[in-house]
């Protein structure tokens, strides 16, 4: 197996150390493109007023948070913001478990869904791999050709 070694990003783009382009299929962090100058901007903004998390309110929190709503359907009334996928993943795992009062989880082969406990016994390729554990019985995966 070749390591890659990526050294940047731009746009739909990763650049290895040699300047050569990859199309990022991937992509879990950067859904906007790499580089993408007006995130960048609004992050240096933002940063250089206050750099925080979710814990706190801040007037460009509210902002956001409305401008989201505006986007989804009325009866979806509340934001919560989070720090990474990890923990979004847990947090809508909770959320069906208290909302179903079930526990099963259907899962993509493959799938990336995080690094805490709960997304590791979620990720089939953690849980088939070496030092992993078995499958879950709340977790069923679908197979993909």
């Amino acid at each position: 197996m070749m390591n890659l070694y990526i050294s940047r990003g731009e746009g739909v783009y990763l650049m290895d150390n040699n300047g050569r382009k990859y199309l990022d299929t991937v992509n879990n962090v950067a859904h906007v493109g790499h580089e993408n100058e007006s995130v960048v901007e609004k992050g240096k903004s933002q940063m250089s007023i206050l750099n925080t998390n979710s814990r706190y309110l801040h007037k460009n929190i509210n902002e956001l948070s409305k401008e989201l709503l505006k986007t989804l359907p009325s009866k979806l009334s509340v934001v919560h913001f989070v720090n990474s996928g990890s923990e979004a993943n847990e947090l809508a795992i909770r959320m069906m478990k208290s909302h179903t009062g079930q526990s099963d989880i259907i899962v993509s082969e493959h799938g990336y869904h995080g690094n805490t406990n709960i997304c590791v016994d979620i990720s089939s390729y953690k849980f088939d791999g070496k030092g992993g554990v078995e499958l879950r019985k709340y977790t069923c995966y679908s197979y993909t050709k």
